[in-house]
């Protein structure tokens, strides 16, 4: 009864205040409008019949109020703004942050006293668990209470400590005391997150989820100690994030799941640190493995609920998440398998290449409601498949393995008229070349080297192809009348890859020759000259093939081939060639350029106005 007639007191108070505030409010309205209400300043003048009317202001009345402007003046608007501001911002500080770090300095200091009690002797355990239990009763008790009277904020802080607070006493309960069994403890747990979710949704309160399901993470922080187990802690994180992720899902409350992300990753990269300095008390890697995907699985699922459910597209902050999650699942499964299991690692992470690969392929057909949701899921496994070849592959087949890679996402892009899979294209594609060019041009010994039929050429060749019919792809896809940039730089690198290829070549093969006969002036010589002929047959194909097709850049591409070649005989022939080889390479280059004049002269017609 008391506190009944008590709470009448304080809403009668409430109500007493709030009718003085409306009473001064009204005063001054009718202050403000006092000269609308005088009738000798509100009636205009009369003026005599025909006569023409003047508007005269009326004379200022020496007991009226002077007059008032409807709008208040920028400054006063400006200044009453910023006051209102600061006091709310004074309000949200004192009402709501105090009230949250509060709670999370009562709960950190409990807990320690606890701890400090039982230590000295003061209380037993089942005393510390009863009174925790208790204490954690009294605030859900003390915050719903608080939240009727509209005490919002201080009731959701309230109501959020008592959450956290049973978390922490029926955990220990039976995690370090044995008080319960661990199915028990486990089942409360359940109960505990399922009431914790559903008062959350109830009140439509972030506070109670932070403060309730968040702290949570405490557990591990504050109770581990000689030799954890793994499996019910794993199990705890599992229950927990299933809680907090439900809550996000169904309320959109992003931050939350951003916290519980990172936690639970810095929990992960603990358990697997703890096992490299403990490996007997450590979680074995398969185990661990099998936890990590549960938990890249929780982190996934809301996601590709958002776009296929609740059809709705992703935010930036959603989209962070799922690489975030793929590359944190990643580099914690590479630190668990490496040292145990270091031949798995490439068919691993073929597999989860395949996971993303098939989540793609669930949100591709919400594509016009979020492009970029089954984008992102595309290039992470397209990433991982990029990491998969020198994993598993050995030698040549890397190569080999990231210019198929190229060829799809090339075709993927022209299909699909997706622009942002292009540049994933030339990134695969470069890494082909740098392969082909530091790897598979390693040539063999003179005494195994056959012209033109090995390897290495094999490789170049079979590459050359797939950069032609890439760049007529192209062609194709476009259907313009000249070709794409893209087109031309495809088929630019296939005619100096081939160009230098073949210099290469006959380089090999005058010091193969050499080596086998040890006439290494002769054939050193030879070789110089072959190469400066094949520059200018070269260049001459390039500007035939240039007159046919009638492809500017092809002549472009031979009129400098054919400059190149002309200093290579004048600044390196002439000086390094004997007498007969430096006549042999001026007659042969001078004929291939008169040749190439001739074919200018001959078709000017197809290059344009008459030259």
């Amino acid at each position: 009864m008391q506190d009944d007639r008590h709470e009448l007191r304080e809403e009668l108070n409430a109500l007493q205040k709030e009718q003085r505030m409306l009473g001064e409010r009204l005063e001054a309205l009718a202050k403000r409008l006092a000269l609308e209400d005088d009738p000798q300043q509100a009636a205009p003048p009369r003026t005599a019949a025909g006569a023409p009317s003047v508007e005269t202001a009326p004379p200022p009345l020496a007991d009226s109020p002077p007059t008032r402007t409807a709008a208040a003046p920028p400054s006063t608007a400006s200044a009453s703004l910023s006051e209102r501001e600061a006091r709310e911002l004074e309000v949200k500080i004192g009402g709501v942050w105090l009230n949250r770090i509060g709670m999370l300095i009562f709960l950190l200091g409990a807990a320690f006293f606890l701890k400090l009690a039982y230590d000295w002797g003061w209380i037993n355990e089942t005393v510390r668990i009863a009174g925790g239990i208790l204490a954690a009763l009294i605030l859900l008790w003390l915050g719903e209470r608080n939240r009727r009277r509209g005490f919002t904020a201080y009731g959701q802080g309230l109501t959020g400590g008592g959450i956290a607070l049973l978390y922490f006493t029926i955990f220990a309960s039976f995690y370090y005391y044995d008080l319960l069994s661990d199915t028990i403890g486990m089942s409360l747990l359940v109960f505990v997150t399922i009431g914790a979710v559903l008062l959350a949704l109830y009140q439509d309160a972030p506070a109670v989820a932070a403060l309730g399901l968040l702290t949570g993470f405490l557990n591990p922080a504050l109770f581990i100690a000689g030799e954890p187990r793994f499996v019910l802690m794993m199990l705890y994180l599992i229950l927990l994030n299933l809680g907090l992720l439900t809550v996000v899902y169904i309320k959109r409350w992003d931050f939350l799941g951003t916290i519980a992300f990172f936690l639970t990753g810095g929990f992960l990269a603990w358990t697997v640190l703890y096992r490299f300095g403990n490996p007997a008390l450590g979680l074995a890697p398969v185990a661990a493995q099998l936890y990590f995907s549960i938990f890249l699985l929780l982190f996934l699922a809301p996601v590709l609920l958002y776009v296929i459910v609740q059809r709705r597209p992703l935010e930036s902050l959603e989209l962070a998440l799922m690489v975030a999650g793929a590359t944190l699942y990643y580099a914690l499964s590479w630190l668990n398998l490496l040292s145990d299991y270091p031949n798995v690692m490439g068919w691993f992470t073929l597999a989860l290449a395949a996971l993303y690969l098939s989540a793609g392929f669930l949100l591709l057909p919400a594509a016009q409601r979020d492009p970029r949701a089954y984008f992102t899921a595309f290039t992470l496994a397209a990433a991982l498949l990029v990491l998969f070849v020198p994993l598993q592959l050995e030698g040549s087949w890397i190569f080999v393995g990231w210019s198929i890679q190229a060829a799809l996402l090339c075709y993927l892009a022209l299909h699909l008229t997706d622009r942002r899979i292009h540049p994933g294209f030339w990134g695969v594609l470069s890494l082909a070349l740098l392969r082909l060019l530091a790897v598979e041009w390693d040539r063999c010994q003179p005494e195994n080297f056959r012209f033109l039929i090995n390897k290495p050429a094999l490789l170049t060749f079979g590459f050359i192809a797939l950069l032609l019919v890439l760049s007529r792809l192209y062609r194709y896809y476009f259907k313009e009348d000249l070709p794409p940039k893209e087109s031309l730089i495809l088929a630019g690198a296939a005619g100096i890859l081939l160009l230098l290829f073949c210099s290469g070549e006959i380089y090999y093969f005058g010091r193969t020759l050499a080596w086998r006969t040890g006439a290494g002036d002769y054939y050193g010589n030879l070789a110089l000259m072959a190469i400066s002929l094949f520059w200018g047959i070269y260049a001459a194909a390039l500007m035939i093939a240039g007159f046919i097709r009638k492809l500017p850049p092809l002549r472009y591409a031979a009129i400098g081939l054919f400059g190149l070649t002309v200093a290579k005989v004048i600044l390196f022939d002439l000086s390094s060639l004997e007498l007969t080889y430096r006549i042999v390479s001026l007659i042969i280059s001078g004929l291939i350029l008169l040749g190439a004049s001739y074919l200018y002269q001959r078709h000017r017609d197809r290059i344009g106005p008459s030259t």
